[in-house]
């Protein structure tokens, strides 16, 4: 999606709930996607905290995008959250986070993730 776009979803999301449409885990997806594209990390966590109450379960696609999002730091920080929980993270989560490190830590933080997981 071109940058406009994901403001008109976003904003297009907000007509919906203002309606009382109930979105589906697609639906979250897409708009969590698109606030980390805006940059707006912290309202993609607002939107990720409601669907969870509204009884949504996040998928592995939900926690890429926020890995996408965040620094490396700070996807380390929700990849170690996340695990606690005991939530099973796949090729697709961790294939994210290794692109992340890779991009700004460089290789051997990915290396260092990769061994620390088999």
């Amino acid at each position: 999606m071109k940058s406009h776009q994901h403001n008109v979803a976003i904003s297009l999301f907000k007509k919906l709930n203002v309606a009382g449409v109930r979105p589906d885990v697609i639906t979250m997806n897409i708009i969590i996607n698109s606030l980390v594209q805006v940059a707006n990390l912290k309202m993609a966590k607002c939107i990720l905290g409601k669907s969870v109450i509204l009884g949504l379960e996040p998928d592995v696609w939900t926690f890429a995008t926020l890995f996408r999002g965040y620094s490396v730091v700070g996807a380390m920080e929700l990849h170690h959250k996340l695990v606690d929980s005991g939530f099973v993270l796949n090729q697709v989560t961790y294939g994210t986070l290794i692109e992340g490190l890779c991009r700004r830590e460089g290789t051997n933080a990915a290396i260092n993730l990769l061994y620390g997981i088999s």
